[in-house]
Protein backbone atom coordinates (compact mmCIF):
# COMPACT_ATOMS: atom_id res chain seq x y z
CA UNK A 1 0.00 0.00 0.00
CA UNK A 2 1.90 3.05 -1.13
CA UNK A 3 -0.53 5.82 -1.03
CA UNK A 4 -0.88 7.87 1.87
CA UNK A 5 -4.01 9.63 2.79
CA UNK A 6 -2.88 12.83 3.65
CA UNK A 7 -5.34 14.49 0.54
CA UNK A 8 -8.05 12.86 2.11
CA UNK A 9 -11.01 14.49 3.84
CA UNK A 10 -10.91 15.10 7.86
CA UNK A 11 -13.62 12.40 8.54
CA UNK A 12 -12.94 9.61 10.53
CA UNK A 13 -15.31 6.10 11.24
CA UNK A 14 -15.50 5.59 14.48
CA UNK A 15 -15.22 2.24 16.15
CA UNK A 16 -18.45 2.35 18.19
CA UNK A 17 -18.47 0.11 21.25
CA UNK A 18 -21.81 0.79 23.30
CA UNK A 19 -20.41 -0.20 26.65
CA UNK A 20 -16.87 1.35 26.71
CA UNK A 21 -17.82 5.00 25.57
CA UNK A 22 -20.31 5.59 27.93
CA UNK A 23 -19.94 7.47 31.26
CA UNK A 24 -23.46 6.32 32.04
CA UNK A 25 -22.76 3.31 33.89
CA UNK A 26 -22.18 1.32 37.12
CA UNK A 27 -18.26 1.14 37.36
CA UNK A 28 -17.05 4.06 35.81
CA UNK A 29 -13.39 4.49 34.09
CA UNK A 30 -11.55 7.05 33.04
CA UNK A 31 -11.34 5.55 29.38
CA UNK A 32 -15.07 5.24 29.14
CA UNK A 33 -15.50 9.36 30.09
CA UNK A 34 -12.54 9.89 27.66
CA UNK A 35 -14.17 8.48 24.73
CA UNK A 36 -17.49 9.75 25.52
CA UNK A 37 -15.98 12.84 25.15
CA UNK A 38 -13.81 12.64 22.02
CA UNK A 39 -16.79 11.02 20.36
CA UNK A 40 -19.12 13.63 21.30
CA UNK A 41 -16.51 16.22 20.59
CA UNK A 42 -16.16 14.81 17.17
CA UNK A 43 -19.88 14.56 16.52
CA UNK A 44 -20.56 17.88 17.83
CA UNK A 45 -17.36 19.91 15.73
CA UNK A 46 -16.82 17.65 12.55
CA UNK A 47 -16.88 19.42 9.43
CA UNK A 48 -18.44 15.99 7.48
CA UNK A 49 -22.00 15.43 5.68
CA UNK A 50 -21.58 11.48 6.65
CA UNK A 51 -20.82 10.12 10.27
CA UNK A 52 -19.71 6.71 9.47
CA UNK A 53 -19.85 4.00 12.51
CA UNK A 54 -17.71 1.00 12.61
CA UNK A 55 -20.01 -1.57 14.95
CA UNK A 56 -20.37 -4.99 15.64
CA UNK A 57 -24.23 -5.00 15.55
CA UNK A 58 -26.61 -2.91 14.08
CA UNK A 59 -28.08 -1.77 17.28
CA UNK A 60 -24.70 -0.56 18.54
CA UNK A 61 -24.77 1.83 15.50
CA UNK A 62 -28.41 2.94 16.03
CA UNK A 63 -27.46 3.89 19.26
CA UNK A 64 -24.46 6.03 17.74
CA UNK A 65 -27.07 7.55 15.34
CA UNK A 66 -29.15 8.68 17.94
CA UNK A 67 -26.21 10.17 19.40
CA UNK A 68 -25.89 12.04 16.04
CA UNK A 69 -29.35 13.06 15.81
CA UNK A 70 -29.64 14.47 19.47
CA UNK A 71 -26.49 16.89 18.66
CA UNK A 72 -26.37 17.41 14.97
CA UNK A 73 -29.96 16.94 14.04
CA UNK A 74 -30.80 14.85 10.70
CA UNK A 75 -27.23 14.26 10.18
CA UNK A 76 -26.09 11.09 7.69
CA UNK A 77 -25.16 8.37 9.23
CA UNK A 78 -23.85 5.32 7.89
CA UNK A 79 -23.12 2.05 9.58
CA UNK A 80 -19.55 -0.03 8.80
CA UNK A 81 -19.95 -3.83 9.69
CA UNK A 82 -16.95 -5.51 10.44
CA UNK A 83 -17.25 -7.43 7.14
CA UNK A 84 -17.14 -4.75 5.22
CA UNK A 85 -13.79 -2.95 5.58
CA UNK A 86 -13.96 -1.20 2.17
CA UNK A 87 -16.58 1.48 3.26
CA UNK A 88 -13.35 2.53 5.82
CA UNK A 89 -12.01 4.09 2.64
CA UNK A 90 -14.62 6.19 2.29
CA UNK A 91 -14.19 7.53 5.91
CA UNK A 92 -10.51 7.81 5.21
CA UNK A 93 -9.82 7.14 8.83
CA UNK A 94 -10.70 4.33 11.28
CA UNK A 95 -10.80 5.69 15.09
CA UNK A 96 -10.56 2.91 17.64
CA UNK A 97 -10.55 4.12 21.52
CA UNK A 98 -7.72 1.86 22.72
CA UNK A 99 -4.33 1.29 21.47
CA UNK A 100 -5.06 -2.16 19.84
CA UNK A 101 -5.63 -1.57 16.22
CA UNK A 102 -3.25 -4.59 15.00
CA UNK A 103 -6.91 -7.16 13.99
CA UNK A 104 -7.86 -3.61 11.94
CA UNK A 105 -4.10 -3.13 10.23
CA UNK A 106 -4.35 -6.58 9.44
CA UNK A 107 -8.22 -6.51 7.81
CA UNK A 108 -7.24 -3.69 5.83
CA UNK A 109 -3.82 -5.70 4.60
CA UNK A 110 -5.80 -8.50 3.70
CA UNK A 111 -9.49 -7.44 3.12
CA UNK A 112 -9.20 -5.60 -0.23
CA UNK A 113 -10.34 -2.21 1.51
CA UNK A 114 -8.35 0.05 0.12
CA UNK A 115 -6.42 2.24 2.11
CA UNK A 116 -7.33 4.40 5.29
CA UNK A 117 -5.39 5.35 8.34
CA UNK A 118 -6.02 3.78 11.80
CA UNK A 119 -5.69 6.18 15.32
CA UNK A 120 -5.88 4.33 18.25
CA UNK A 121 -5.84 5.85 21.57
CA UNK A 122 -3.99 4.97 24.84
CA UNK A 123 -5.36 5.48 28.39
CA UNK A 124 -4.70 3.00 31.28
CA UNK A 125 -1.16 1.51 30.00
CA UNK A 126 -0.51 -0.49 32.77
CA UNK A 127 -2.07 -3.40 32.74
CA UNK A 128 -1.41 -6.71 30.65
CA UNK A 129 -3.84 -6.00 28.20
CA UNK A 130 -2.71 -2.98 27.53
CA UNK A 131 0.75 -3.73 26.92
CA UNK A 132 0.00 -6.84 25.03
CA UNK A 133 -2.12 -4.58 22.62
CA UNK A 134 0.41 -2.26 22.18
CA UNK A 135 3.23 -4.74 21.34
CA UNK A 136 1.16 -6.39 18.93
CA UNK A 137 1.53 -3.40 16.88
CA UNK A 138 5.51 -4.51 16.31
CA UNK A 139 4.24 -7.02 14.16
CA UNK A 140 1.02 -5.92 12.52
CA UNK A 141 1.31 -3.66 9.08
CA UNK A 142 1.11 -0.35 10.60
CA UNK A 143 1.73 2.32 8.30
CA UNK A 144 3.77 5.01 8.62
CA UNK A 145 0.38 7.53 8.25
CA UNK A 146 -1.61 5.10 11.27
CA UNK A 147 -1.20 7.03 14.51
CA UNK A 148 -1.52 6.10 18.37
CA UNK A 149 -2.56 9.14 20.42
CA UNK A 150 -0.84 9.02 24.12
CA UNK A 151 -2.70 10.92 26.77
CA UNK A 152 0.33 12.64 28.48
CA UNK A 153 4.01 12.34 28.51
CA UNK A 154 4.39 9.80 30.85
CA UNK A 155 2.49 7.64 28.48
CA UNK A 156 4.48 8.40 25.44
CA UNK A 157 7.58 7.33 27.66
CA UNK A 158 6.05 4.22 28.27
CA UNK A 159 4.68 2.93 25.06
CA UNK A 160 7.91 4.34 23.49
CA UNK A 161 9.50 2.29 26.18
CA UNK A 162 8.38 -0.96 25.91
CA UNK A 163 7.90 -0.73 22.09
CA UNK A 164 11.88 -0.27 22.06
CA UNK A 165 12.06 -3.34 24.46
Amino acid sequence: MNESPASWAGNAAIHYVPDEMTSNRERLMGRNVASEGFMRAFIRYADVKTFFCYADTPKAAQLFAGSVRRARGQKDVRWVAPDRPAILGEAGCLFTPDPGFARQAWRRRWGGSGPFSLCGLTHTTASHTAMDALTTLLTAPVQSWDALICTSSSVHAMVTTLLEG
